[in-house]
């Protein structure tokens, strides 16, 4: 495992014989300048946050003080993964930020790393530290993204437990579906879709995300799914529309891409009709018509059963 090197003391701007008092405002003078909330990306800040951080960790401990001053550095039994690195922050007065890749602050040293990890999710778990926000992206029906309407969807865990919502409890017993543990791998619940949501569009459901206080959410980009045979070209979306030519002559309201159209009298074969803002968001839906008797025929035999079912 790997020890601090360097001057601790050097590291921290203090004089050897600074008192405890000391070190500590140095240490959080230096670790809220170099943090890594205040320097999102910032790789050198990154890594100072790590060396006073370690430093600090050297002298806060009366034990490891004393061993640096005799012998220059810490004993060799003595690995850095054996600080408590939960209360070192808390003695600082220290959050560790939630924003980053998986909720952690990447240093780019594995072990400091993978303490940072243990000890935030620590620190979520116990309440210390705000829930992370979790996201997924959800494929949606162009339909249902038409006219709205509930959409079954699956939280990426672990996250909070939709029905105790992190309590553990549901009327006043041990809730059933998480059984306490207030959090589940693979929660689905139900995602309320507004009628005409563009493509893409962000919803967040508040509260069921990674535990914390207050727990992180759940947030979903919306992925409108085009149904098969219908070409999409930026937000437009261009299909083919086969009618009998006994159809084409008379007009017909009929069904096509989720919507009612209304065909007009007299269309020819081969004639693109374009329907304004009926594609995607604003976009357009182009209906090219061809001609096919017996396609025709099936088109309106399934929505004549169709509508028969729903009636």
């Amino acid at each position: 495992m790997e020890r601090f090197q360097g001057n601790p003391y050097h590291t921290l701007g203090v004089e050897p014989d600074a008192n405890e008092s000391e070190i500590k405002a140095a240490y959080r003078r230096l670790a809220l300048k170099f943090h890594p909330d205040r320097n999102p990306g910032d790789k050198q800040a990154e890594e100072r946050f790590k060396q006073v951080s370690a430093a600090y960790a050297v002298l806060r401990d009366g034990t490891s003080r004393l061993n640096y001053d005799r012998y220059g550095t810490r004993p060799e039994t003595e690995s850095f993964g054996a600080n408590d690195w939960r209360v070192i922050f808390q003695e600082a007065d220290l959050r560790i930020n939630t924003d980053f890749p998986n909720g952690t602050p990447r240093t780019g040293n594995m072990m400091f790393d993978a303490l940072f990890s243990a000890v935030t999710g620590a620190m979520r778990s116990s309440g210390l530290l705000p829930g992370k926000d979790l996201h997924a992206d959800v494929n949606v029906p162009l339909s249902v993204g038409r006219n709205g309407g509930l959409h079954r969807v699956q939280v990426p865990g672990p996250s909070v437990c939709p029905e105790c919502r992190g309590s553990a409890l549901n009327a006043l017993a041990v809730c059933r579906q998480c059984r306490g543990r207030r959090q589940l791998q693979r929660a689905e619940v139900d995602l309320k879709i507004p009628s005409g949501i563009r493509d893409r569009t962000k919803l967040r459901l508040k509260g069921l995300g990674g535990l914390g206080t207050p727990p992180g959410d759940a947030l979903f980009t919306i992925h409108l799914q085009i149904p098969n045979g219908v070409r999409r070209q930026g937000n437009d979306l261009h299909a083919n529309l086969y009618l009998t030519p006994l159809e084409a002559l008379q007009g017909i309201r009929t069904q096509c891409v989720g919507l009612d159209i209304n065909i007009p009298q007299g269309v020819r074969d081969r004639q693109t009709l374009v329907f304004k803002n009926k594609g995607i968001s604003d976009g357009d839906l182009f209906l090219k018509i061809r001609f096919d008797v017996w396609r025709g025929v099936f088109r309106g035999l399934r929505e004549y059963l169709k509508s028969f079912k729903l009636g």
